[in-house]
Parts: C-alpha cells; sequence; structure tokens
C-alpha cells in the first residue's frame, strides 16, 4: 500500500508539471477547463499524502499523530474541493448559459460543498490550537468527525459525481455541438468520472470508516492512476488546453505502406479522370472513407486573349467554391503565430472547436462554406500562389472518429503532389514528357553499354599486351627459321610443317609479297587459340632474305587496318569494339568478313544491340532469328519470346496475349484472357520479337507503338495504363511505308520503327569479293584447324568460284552450302570419319552454341541445364540436342531440382 501510494503521488505530480509548463508555454482559452481540472488533480495529490502520512505512523511511528490527523483532515477538505471541481470542470464545457433550476441546483450543492469544507478547515484549527491538554480536542473531533464521514462520503460519491455526469450528457445533447468538444466531454465521463465513481465506491464502501479494505485500496489507486492518465492522454490529443493547433493521433507514427504505392501510381497518369480515381482509393484504403465522398474539383484558369477562351459550363457547387476561392485569400493567411502562408486544409471539427471558443468572422465565413458545400475537409491544390484545384471529403455522419494530425498531414502531402501532377496536365502534354523521360532512360543505358564496352576492350588490350611479346623470324629460300621463343609462342605452329594451316598461307604470302617487292608489308591474322596478332614484315638490306615480326596488335593498329572502310570516321570506337569485345566477336561469328558494307553493317548492328530502343530488322528471312538471338543476348536480356505471326489477325486475341483484358469481360476465371500479358511477363527482363509485324491488327498496332513512344501500354477494354521496360523487335517482308499509305498499317508504329532500323541487303546484290571473305570465314569456322586432315579440304578457286556462282539470298544459306560442300568433299576422299566440324556451326544463340560444344559435358552443369529446360521444355529434345540419352537428362534435371 505504501508503495503503490508513492508512486501514485510521484505519477500525478509530474502531469501537473506537465499541465504548468504547457499553460505557461500557450495562451490559456478563455475557460476554466484547465484551472478547474488541475484543482481536482492537486487535491487527489492530498488524498495519497493522507494515506501516506497514516501508513508512514503506521510503519515508522513518523509522523506524530497530532501532525497525521491534521494531513487527514485536509485531505478530506481537498476531496470536498475536488469533486465540486469536478462538476464545474464538466459545466467548463458549455458555453451557453444553464437553464434556472440547474443554476439553483448548483448553488444548493456549492452552499453544502462550503458547509463541509468550514467543518474540517475549523476542526483543523481548533485541534491545531488545542493540542497541548491532556485530553486533546483533535480526539473528540475525529470521534464527532467518524459519525458525519458517511455523510460527507454519500455527499461525494453518489451525488457530486452523478451530477458532473448529468451536466455531461446534458452537454452531449446540445444542438450544433462542436465534434471535438463532444469528444472531450465523452472522454470526461468515460476515463475519469465514472472511473473515480468505481474507485470511491469500492473504498467507502458501505459509507463507513471503520471498516478498512487494504485490498479495496490498493486496487482501487492503481485503477484510477492508470485512468487518470489515459484521460490525459486523450482529452491531451482532443486539442484540451489548446496545447496542439490540430487533433493529434496519440499513437505512434506509423506511415501507410500503401501511402507509397499510392503516390508512384500517381506519378504515372495521364489524364485528370485517373487522378479523380486514384484519389478515391488513396482515402478510402488510408482514411476507409467511401469513395463516393471524395470529389476531385479542377480550376481552369481561362485568359480572354486565349484562341480558344469560352465560356465554361460549371456545376453549381464549383461555382459556389471558386466563388468564395476568390473572395478570400487562402494563399497568405495569417495564423494566430503571426505566420504567414497558404491555407493546406481545412477540416470542419477543428474549425468549429476554435470557432466555439474563439468565434471570428473569418472562422464564421469558414464553417459556412462548408457547410454549403456539405464537406468535412476541403483540400486547396496549389500551383504556387494560384489554387488550380481541390479535393472535398463530404460529410459523413457515420464516421465517428476525429481526423488526426498524421492523416492531416497525410492528405497535405497527398493534395501537393496531386497538384503537381493537374498543373502539368493543364500546362503541358504529360505523355510528351513520359516520352522525354523514356528517352532519357534509353540514351543513359546505351552510354552505359559503351562505357563498359570502352573497358572490356581497354582490359582486352591490357591483357594480350602484358608482356610485350615480339617474336622474330626469317625468311629465305622458302623457309622459316625463328628467332626467338615469342615468334613460336604468338604463331603457335611450325610454319615449315603446317603449310596448311590459315596463319601460316597469310605468314607465307606477306614473305613472298616482300622479298618479290622489296617493301614492307603489314598484314592481321588468328593463331590456333583464335587470338589476333600482327604480321610485319621488311626486307633484309645485306642479303636476299625477310625480317618478319609477331606481335600482338596495339590500339593504333586495329584502328588502322580498317578505319578506312568505315563510312562515318567518328564510329571507330564501335570497331574497336568489334575487334576486341566479346560481344564483337559474337557478330564477327556471325558474320565473319571485313569488306566494307559488311563492316558497316556489323558497326549498326552492334549499335542496337547495344540499346534498349524498339528495332525494325530488315534482312533475309532465314537470317532474322540469329540476328535477333544475337541481340538478345548482347542486350544481358534473360528471356526471348517469339511472337510468329503467319496470316492477318482479325480477333483479339493476340492482342489480349500482349496487353491482357479487362478481366470483366473474361469469361471465367480460367480462361486464357486472364493470364499475365507478354508484356508483364517480360518486364525489366525480357526481349519481345514480332514476326511480320504487318500481320498485328490496326489496334494492338496502336497500342504497341505508345508502349514504344511513352512507356505505357493500355489494358485491352479498360483506361487502365501499365507501365513496362521491354526490349521490343519487329520484322517483316513487306513494304511498311505502302501498307501505311493504304491504311493497313499504323503510320504511328511506322514513325516509331523507322526510329531505329536495321538492314542488311541479300548476298545477291554483294561484290564477289565480299561472297569470297565470308565464304573464308564459314570455312574456318566449320573445320577445327587444329585437325590436320581438315587442312585437306580447303576450298580450291574452282570451289570459291562454284559458291559465288550460285549467289544464296542469305548468310542461313552460305553457311549451308559452304557445309554442305565440306561434307562432300570430305566423302569424297575418304575423310569423313576423320573430318572434325564444328558442333555448333549451324547455331546462331550463343548460349546454345556453347552448350552443344561441351556437349555430354553439358549435363555437369547446373546453369546450363536450366537454360536448354528453359528453352525446349522437354527431355527427348534436350537428349537430342547434347547426344546423350534421355535417362541421362532426366537424371541430371532431377538432380538439380528443375523440375
Amino acid at each position: 500500500m505504501f508503495s503503490v501510494e508513492i508512486a501514485t503521488v510521484i505519477c500525478k505530480i509530474s502531469l501537473i508539471i506537465f499541465f504548468i509548463k504547457n499553460i505557461v508555454k500557450h495562451t490559456p482559452p478563455a475557460t476554466p477547463s484547465w484551472a478547474s481540472l488541475l484543482v481536482v488533480i492537486i487535491c487527489s495529490v492530498m488524498d495519497n499524502i493522507a494515506w501516506i502520512a497514516k501508513l508512514s505512523h503506521d510503519l515508522f511511528g513518523l509522523p506524530s499523530p497530532l501532525m497525521k490527523y491534521t494531513i487527514i483532515c485536509i485531505s478530506w477538505a481537498a476531496a470536498i474541493i475536488m469533486y465540486h471541481s469536478l462538476v464545474l470542470f464538466i459545466q467548463s464545457f458549455e458555453k451557453r448559459k444553464p437553464s434556472r433550476l440547474r443554476n439553483t441546483f448548483s448553488t444548493i450543492l456549492f452552499g453544502m460543498s462550503g458547509i463541509f469544507f468550514s467543518i474540517f478547515i475549523i476542526g483543523i484549527v481548533r485541534a491545531l490550537l488545542y493540542s497541548d491538554t491532556s485530553i486533546p480536542f483533535y480526539v473528540l473531533y475525529f470521534l464527532l468527525e467518524h459519525k458525519i464521514l458517511g455523510a460527507i462520503a454519500f455527499y461525494n460519491i453518489l451525488i457530486l459525481i452523478p451530477y458532473a455526469v448529468f451536466e455531461g450528457i446534458v452537454i452531449l445533447n446540445t444542438k450544433s455541438m462542436p465534434k471535438i468538444l463532444t469528444q472531450q466531454v465523452k472522454a470526461c465521463i468515460n476515463f475519469f468520472l465514472i472511473p473515480h465513481f468505481i474507485a470511491n465506491f469500492w473504498q467507502t464502501y458501505p459509507f463507513n470508516q471503520q471498516t478498512f479494505h487494504p485490498e479495496a485500496l490498493v486496487l482501487s489507486e492503481i485503477f484510477l492512476l492508470l485512468a487518470i492518465f489515459y484521460f490525459a492522454k486523450t482529452i491531451i490529443g482532443l486539442r484540451f488546453l489548446n496545447l496542439h493547433s490540430h487533433v493529434h493521433d496519440t499513437r505512434e507514427f506509423n506511415f501507410i505502406y500503401d501511402f507509397k504505392t499510392m503516390l508512384e501510381d500517381l506519378g504515372q497518369v495521364t489524364n485528370i479522370t485517373e487522378i479523380k480515381i486514384l484519389s478515391q482509393q488513396f482515402f478510402n484504403k488510408a482514411f476507409h472513407i467511401d469513395p463516393q465522398k471524395i470529389h476531385l474539383g479542377i480550376i481552369t484558369i481561362y485568359h480572354p486573349n486565349e484562341k480558344d477562351f469560352s465560356p465554361r459550363k460549371i456545376s453549381t457547387l464549383q461555382s459556389r467554391i471558386e466563388t468564395f476561392l476568390s473572395q478570400e485569400n487562402f494563399a497568405e493567411y495569417t495564423d494566430e503565430s503571426g505566420t504567414t502562408g497558404p491555407i493546406q486544409i481545412l477540416i470542419y471539427d477543428e474549425i468549429a472547436y476554435t470557432h466555439f471558443h474563439e468565434p471570428t468572422d473569418f472562422t464564421q465565413r469558414l464553417l459556412t462554406f462548408l457547410h454549403d458545400i456539405d464537406a468535412d475537409v476541403f483540400l486547396p491544390m496549389y500551383d504556387q500562389d494560384r489554387i488550380i484545384g481541390y479535393i472535398i471529403i463530404n460529410k459523413n455522419k457515420s464516421r465517428k472518429e476525429l481526423y488526426t494530425n498524421i492523416e492531416r498531414d497525410e492528405m497535405i502531402v497527398f493534395s501537393t503532389y496531386a497538384a503537381k501532377i493537374v498543373n502539368l496536365l493543364q500546362n503541358r502534354n504529360l505523355n510528351e514528357l513520359l516520352k522525354e523521360r523514356k528517352e532519357i532512360l534509353e540514351e543513359l543505358y546505351t552510354k552505359h553499354q559503351e562505357i563498359t564496352k570502352y573497358k572490356e576492350s581497354v582490359q582486352s588490350f591490357l591483357k594480350i599486351n602484358k608482356g610485350n611479346s615480339i617474336g622474330i623470324i626469317l625468311y629465305k629460300n622458302k623457309t622459316f627459321s625463328f628467332a626467338n621463343e615469342d615468334a613460336n609462342k604468338i604463331l603457335g605452329v611450325n610454319p615449315n610443317t603446317e603449310k596448311g594451316a590459315p596463319a601460316v598461307k597469310i605468314l607465307t604470302s606477306l614473305a613472298s609479297k616482300i622479298e618479290s617487292y622489296k617493301a614492307p608489308q603489314l598484314q592481321f591474322a588468328k593463331n590456333i587459340h583464335n587470338k589476333r596478332f600482327v604480321i610485319s614484315g621488311i626486307p633484309h638490306p645485306d642479303n636476299n632474305s625477310v625480317i618478319i615480326t609477331l606481335y600482338y596488335p596495339e590500339l593504333s593498329d586495329v584502328i588502322e587496318e580498317l578505319i578506312d572502310r568505315i563510312k562515318d570516321p567518328s564510329d571507330w570506337d564501335y570497331l574497336l569494339y568489334l575487334e576486341t569485345t566479346e560481344s564483337g566477336q559474337l557478330i564477327n561469328n556471325l558474320i565473319p568478313g571485313n569488306s566494307e558494307l559488311l563492316i558497316n553493317f556489323k558497326i549498326e548492328l552492334l549499335k542496337v544491340a547495344l540499346t534498349k530502343k524498339a528495332l525494325l530488322i530488315n534482312v533475309p528471312e532465314n537470317d532474322v532469328i540469329s540476328m535477333v538471338e544475337l541481340i538478345h543476348h548482347i542486350s544481358l536480356k534473360e528471356n526471348l519470346h517469339i511472337l510468329n505471326l503467319q496470316t492477318p489477325i482479325t480477333t483479339q486475341e493476340t492482342g489480349i496475349t500482349l496487353f491482357g483484358i479487362n478481366p470483366l469481360f473474361a469469361i471465367s476465371a480460367h480462361n486464357e484472357m486472364l493470364k499475365d500479358p507478354l508484356l508483364e511477363k517480360l518486364n525489366k527482363k525480357g526481349t519481345l520479337f514480332i514476326k511480320n509485324i504487318h500481320f498485328l491488327d490496326l489496334e494492338s498496332q496502336i497500342n504497341l507503338a505508345n508502349f514504344i513512344r511513352y512507356g505505357f501500354y493500355k489494358v485491352l477494354k479498360s483506361e487502365r495504363k501499365m507501365f513496362g521496360d521491354v526490349r521490343i523487335i519487329c520484322s517483316t517482308n513487306q513494304n511498311l511505308e505502302d501498307l501505311a499509305k493504304q491504311g493497313l498499317f499504323s503510320e504511328l508504329l511506322l514513325r516509331e520503327l523507322q526510329n531505329t532500323s536495321l538492314n542488311l541487303p541479300t548476298l545477291l546484290t554483294l561484290p564477289a569479293n565480299e561472297i569470297e571473305t565470308l565464304i573464308q570465314g564459314f570455312t574456318e569456322q566449320a573445320l577445327n584447324s587444329n585437325n590436320a586432315t581438315n587442312k585437306l579440304l580447303a576450298f580450291s578457286d574452282k570451289d570459291r568460284e562454284h559458291l559465288i556462282a550460285q549467289r544464296p539470298v542469305s548468310l542461313h544459306d552460305l553457311k549451308e552450302s559452304i557445309r554442305d560442300l565440306l561434307l562432300m568433299k570430305s566423302k569424297k576422299t575418304d575423310l569423313y570419319e576423320e573430318t572434325t566440324f564444328d558442333a555448333a556451326y549451324n547455331i546462331s544463340d550463343p548460349k546454345l552454341a556453347e552448350a552443344v560444344r561441351l556437349g555430354k559435358y553439358a549435363l555437369k552443369d547446373p546453369m546450363i541445364m536450366a537454360m536448354l529446360w528453359n528453352k525446349f521444355q522437354n527431355q527427348n529434345k534436350i537428349a537430342t540436342f547434347l547426344g546423350v540419352n534421355r535417362s541421362s537428362v532426366h537424371r541430371r534435371c532431377k538432380d538439380y531440382g528443375i523440375f
């Protein structure tokens, strides 16, 4: 009991200090509420002090009996003041004049309280004056006191507290009572008066002080203390004493999770209707407000000198709002602290409470305005100092809660952000902003890719030239002699015995030219490790011999060799990437030719592969897939989806596959329409290739054009916009310009696709010398150069003339012709079984090419097996592709958890 009383006193004193500090800091309102509450809490502390004095005397013998009884008498006098102050505290909430009957009853209670208080004061004074007699007066006094204490307890608990509750109920039934004040009175009744009644009734029942209940004292004190603090926390949050300018949320600040998502959605809208829908969704999710109660209005300012100026047709509500806003200066409002700024929000309950205590003409006009438009909340939307719109939350009688400071701030943040979007929609085309944003992101991506390739190129030179090796070979009498070890390392073969090797052929040809013409020569070659090196030779000045040096190329060597063959000299960096990066090697493997036309096409191919822009490919039919797979691989995308259109599309199935459809138009939950659209599946990780784009229906063409231009597409049968990042590649074998003129193809999509295109003429139009370079390159790819048998299959001039005479249309056709000719030559010379062809010769996908070269060893790599499963989705196809048993594929896939 003693510990509980000590703790209670400390807590109540802390609460008193808190009130006094805030009352000093803030100007108190014109109401005695703060004084009444302080008196109640101070008198409550006196009751706890009296118990401490009694318990201290019983436990420790201190204080003296006289002092103990004096303190107890003071506490009983304070109890009378406390309970009467409760009545005054409740009455302070009412501004109107009470009735005569209530005034009379209040006067009677005031007189009775004064009589009981006087008895205790007189008793205390006389006890102190006669404290030195043998039979102290205070003993006789307390004998008398015990006879009247039951009446005093009855008066306090069953008259004063119920009357205070009655006063509160009367106030609650007052018409036009501010909601904040109503909540305050309810808090006083529920969390202050009723707990006091229960606690004191428990302690004093049956109004006989000779009956003592220690457990009742302890539990009631704890209960009463918790009730007081909960009441204080609640009523302070409801602007009691005007400690805050708005109703405060007493819980910890917890930003709503959906708030961020909603703002992101708001940043992607393209018209006012979408803002209205998102506003309704936000207020419904954040504050549980019926969407029908949310209204967004836009104020469009027209100037008479504008060409399209015309009178506007607006509703009565909007006319009333615009009239009021034109009369009141919302942008330069000065609050009670003297701060000037725009009015960010009007909350009816807050203004009504302020006007209840401090009525002004301005608050009266605001209340009238909010009442006329039937609004609980009015949120003006500003563009600098001009109101361009507003959000209204209509009155909702079913909502009992008040809008807290956190909810208020969230509303202001939302309206501020929405105002920026409204301003953009009114003054600029948001679609054009989205287009600019998309172009900037694409440009940043391209620059990032170029920087990456440049770093890779520099690293390759540093790696190759780390040792600065230079090999020296002497050539005399058609015999080569190594002058140092580096020459053997760089060349990799013996030029005197391995005369069929490609590098040896180049070396022999260069030495013969130098010997014949007595002039320096320089040429590039590849060794058996597929590394490029430079062969440079000069004639010996003293004897009839040639000095040849071998070294890995410098940057200048690579540029100097091919710079004259490119159309734009500023593309020298892409020329460097072609020769030194992995992406460049893949392109060179696809097109192994260095003629002027092929070099420039390969540069264009590398350029488009390093961007994210939509691409139109115009290449021979059989080369389309290989080009797309190469671009997809260089772009580092994960998934490639090929949409092969064989005939003109007359239904919406393809559009639904691409863009999805409003679920309301789906037949059932299991309908294919409800599956995620392709653009959503491939978002940020995939490439979509549409073959024969001219077969796509016009509606889908326009939707696709908007996606390419702005970065968003519309779900079919809805206004919902979906943003995405998918690389779009299209191909066609038709003249799209002619189709557009005939109205069979979208001009919008044509303009977007023409921005980035890749064109390769058929091989029928190439000169013979360019075809020869391709024949040489594909032949080297088809044969394993390390196999001596394959050197016997080298093409003769007659073979090359035969291939050129065939005039293949595509690169793929040329590769097939070369392979067929090599197979025929190997069979004729009985070398078929010994000939080793590249297993990946006919495979354009770099990942699949690596897998097929590994053969059965690919089974050991979980990542390769997962890639093959995603590609084929069939164990038999994987087994055939790798040349292994199906059971081996099944076992490995099961071990790796692929299926």
